[in-house]
């Protein structure tokens, strides 16, 4: 493509506004404001509840699909009740949103930068989509995107790494050349919204560990050296950091990580999911208050149970089982920290797969499928 840059735009909740549907429900509903709003809600969550569930039953319905069970389970669900006819027309009407009052302007001032290639990437059907452009007005600047890419010609929704690799390709890109989402420490340094819920727990948190770990420098590290030195001579020095930080890592787990961080935690994950776009999914299981500039104090108190991860008696009695392979020279600590990382690697989405509602048998095929990159992570990460 032209430019060396490529913008691609979600359609639905991005450039186009729902207003436009919740005005034909309060229509529908008598003006009855609260319930057509409230069945507005529900559909949107159930129609990206749907796409999330298809995707992890490994099937695909279209969006149009989608879109119309989403609307029927939310009036079910609601307690409402609508003839077929205006059901009709709500789906006629979801072809013809309006935009935000902000885009059209962003539109324009694209259009003046030619090093950025703009792209529509939606899981609307080819067809819903140019319906949305052509009969609001984006038409006006149809011409300045230079591609419609749907998940529908993928057969699977976003957030399928597929669907990404399809916009790669149609774009002209690398998959390397997609830019990382989720940038680990450099992505929290540089959104400020989440440093207050670093100070307020992970810095003493942070603290505590850094005293317990200089304790076993001190007191255990040279007694251990001493022990590994009779087996690996002097790969002992390096082999006995592995085993204290190893043996840190376990009493900081047991002691704090599972009481005093895991709230903190949920609280950061659900932040960036809803500063990406993904509040829906957030709603899945707390409260999240209308728009505001501080993501996190949009969020609620949790409707559900909420957890990072599930604290595991289990993996931190294999982890200690496991420490003494640092005994083994050369191979035991790669051993030690590809064994760990096998273990512990799915517990980092413990939640995600909670906001999507797995089920047990669900959560291990998402496992399996990714085994290889669980441990990869969580081994180059541990101790």
């Amino acid at each position: 493509m032209a430019g060396d840059i490529v913008l691609a735009f979600d359609i639905y909740g991005t450039l186009l506004s729902f207003e436009t549907v919740i005005h034909e429900l309060e229509r529908c509903f008598g003006n009855d404001q609260a319930r057509a709003r409230t069945v507005s809600q529900t559909w949107r969550r159930y129609q990206l509840e749907y796409t999330w569930r298809l995707n992890s039953m490994g099937r695909y319905l279209s969006f149009w699909d989608v879109t119309k069970n989403a609307l029927l389970h939310a009036l079910d669900d609601t307690g409402s009740s609508l003839e077929s006819n205006e059901i009709e027309h709500l789906m006629a009407t979801y072809n013809s949103l309006s935009p935000f009052p902000d885009v059209e302007e962003a539109l324009d001032r694209l259009a003046d930068l030619p090093q950025i290639t703009p792209v529509i990437f939606s899981n609307g059907t080819l067809d819903m989509v140019s319906n949305c452009v052509d009969h609001s007005t984006l038409s006006r600047h149809k011409a300045l995107f230079k591609d419609t890419i749907s998940a529908d010609e993928v057969g699977q929704y976003k957030p399928a790494p597929a669907v990404y690799k399809h916009l790669a390709e149609r774009v002209g890109k690398t998959e390397s050349g997609l830019k990382e989402i989720w940038l680990g420490v450099y992505y929290f340094a540089s959104h400020r919204y989440l440093w207050p819920l670093f100070k307020t727990r992970l810095i003493p948190i942070v603290l505590l560990s850094a005293f317990i770990y200089v304790l076993l420098f001190l007191f255990a590290y040279l007694p251990q050296v001493a022990f590994l030195s009779i087996f690996q001579g002097v790969g002992a020095w390096v082999n006995g950091a592995f085993l204290v930080l190893g043996e840190g890592a376990a009493i900081v787990a047991a002691l704090f990580e599972a009481f005093f961080v895991d709230e903190t935690l949920v609280d950061i994950f659900d932040s960036v999911l809803v500063s990406e776009g993904h509040g829906e999914l957030v709603t899945m299981s707390r409260v999240l208050y209308p728009q505001g500039d501080d993501v996190v104090k949009r969020l609620g108190k949790p409707t559900k149970s909420a957890v990072y991860a599930p604290f595991s008696l289990r993996q931190i009695v294999e982890f200690v089982v496991l420490l003494p392979l640092n005994f083994i020279p050369v191979a035991g600590t790669p051993m030690f920290l590809v064994l760990t990382g096998y273990r512990a690697g799915p517990f980092h989405h413990w939640r995600y797969f909670q906001l999507l509602d797995l089920s047990k048998p669900q959560r291990k095929e998402r496992v399996r499928r990714r085994q290889l990159q669980y441990t990869t992570w969580v081994s180059t990460l541990s101790p």
